[in-house]
């Protein structure tokens, strides 16, 4: 059988062969050939293959996108002309890559919806993702929006990066602005900031910190943040809603573990010890004894603040970094009341022992009848935060299915969570 092998010329000029070499084809048939080149008399030694012009060029296949999509399993590497985009583009082995980029053609989507583009915000990467842990169970994900242009079937995933992997995928069925929750899995092998890219083009890169294992006594609550497992002075974490060793102290704002916090309870709502009061003020944000300070009128505003200064911006302790008079162990710090808040919204207050955190029932220390406690079936617990120039802290009470986000005088004692620095 004779074989015919045809050598096209672009322009006029010489054509040269150098050294041959074989190459085997589909049928596995051998066949010899030489690096070529045409329009020049020697071949670049690194080519197979060129081409030397200064009145012609070099012509790529031409098809739309339609008929680009129906080539089956393209190589990586194959390039071709778009005529409907007006671009080189060649495959990577994930997507079609535009050289022209994003500007002029449609962002893709992994499926057969067309993008115009993805965004996220910060508060759109999701969950906690800790050493050991298995990310889907930990809740870690991301929430982008796609501008959809046409409607379509997405795919969406990232190279698996320290053990982890982000995926989702999907219809559109909506054209515009449409949220993808990805989600991760697996377990993350080590700690640091690690980076990941979207297999879209262009890529939509985020980074995600991994953070150590959960240590003893810890707890990962329902808003991604790690908190102690029991209030402070607690002696162990609460086994059930009424458990008198999951009490912790009754801290007034801004005042570290000196005696005073101390509660001892025959039952959840009945005291049989509270530490005894006075009504000196104090001259320094260390007291130096153990009692419960409720000034009297002119020596600091009247139940306001043990201390002498007359707003709680004034004093600095907890609303300040780093804190003064923090009563937590070392690592952890009084939460901000917005990351109260957070655990409390993400866990379902109508049943808060949905929240890893657990809020125990108790009430708080009230100045105006300090012998006892008061409200005895709140859940509270102290924030950071103080309202403006005056001398009151905010707290966050979980009630029977109600939430309250409120203030109260720094003289006033409340239970302190501690969430991790």
């Amino acid at each position: 059988m004779k074989k015919i092998i045809c050598l096209l010329l672009f322009g006029s000029g010489s054509f040269a062969i150098a050294q041959s070499k074989v190459i085997t084809t589909v049928n596995g048939e051998k066949l010899t050939y030489s690096p070529t080149v045409i329009g020049a008399a020697t071949p670049d030694p690194s080519s197979a293959f060129e081409v030397k012009s200064t009145t012609g060029g070099l012509l790529a296949p031409r098809m739309t996108t339609v008929e680009r999509n129906a080539i089956a399993t393209p190589a990586i590497g194959l390039m071709i002309y778009n005529t409907t985009t007006s671009c080189y583009e060649f495959y990577t082995g994930l997507v079609w890559y535009n050289q022209c980029g994003s500007d002029t053609s449609p962002t893709s989507s992994g499926g057969t919806a067309v993008i115009t583009s993805y965004y996220y915000s910060a508060d759109g990467i999701l969950g906690r993702a800790m050493v050991g842990q298995e990310t889907s169970i930990a809740g870690v994900g991301l929430d982008i929006y796609a501008v959809v242009q046409t409607l379509g079937t997405y795919d969406l995933f990232t190279a698996t990066v320290n053990g982890i992997t982000y995926k989702a995928s999907g219809t559109f069925t909506a054209l515009g602005n449409q949220k993808i929750s990805l989600k991760a899995s697996g377990v993350p092998v080590s700690i640091g900031t690690y980076n990941f890219t979207l297999n879209t083009n262009p890529g939509v890169a985020f980074s995600i910190i991994v953070q150590p294992s959960l240590a003893s006594g810890t707890v990962l609550g329902n808003a991604g943040k790690v908190w102690l497992d029991r209030p402070v002075g607690a002696q162990r974490r609460s086994q059930y809603w009424d458990d008198l060793q999951g009490f912790g102290g009754l801290y007034q704002w801004g005042r570290n573990s000196d005696g005073h916090q101390v509660v001892y309870k025959s039952r959840w709502d009945t005291p049989t010890y509270l530490s005894p009061v006075t009504t000196t003020v104090s001259q320094t944000i260390v007291p130096g004894h153990g009692n419960f300070i409720i000034p009297t009128p002119g020596t600091g505003g009247y139940h306001d603040d043990w201390f002498k200064f007359t707003t709680a911006a004034g004093a600095g302790r907890w609303n300040q970094f780093p804190q003064d008079n923090n009563p937590c162990p070392s690592g952890f710090r009084v939460p901000q009341i917005d990351e109260l808040a957070a655990e409390v919204k993400a866990s379902s207050p109508g049943v808060f022992t949905n929240s890893p955190l657990d809020i125990l029932v108790g009430g708080y220390r009230d100045i105006n009848n300090p012998g006892v406690l008061s409200d005895t079936q709140g859940r509270y617990a102290w924030s950071a935060n103080v309202e403006g120039e005056t001398v009151y802290g905010y707290y966050i009470k979980v009630g029977l299915g109600v939430v309250t986000v409120g203030f109260i005088n720094l003289t006033s004692g409340l239970p302190v969570y501690c969430i991790a620095e």
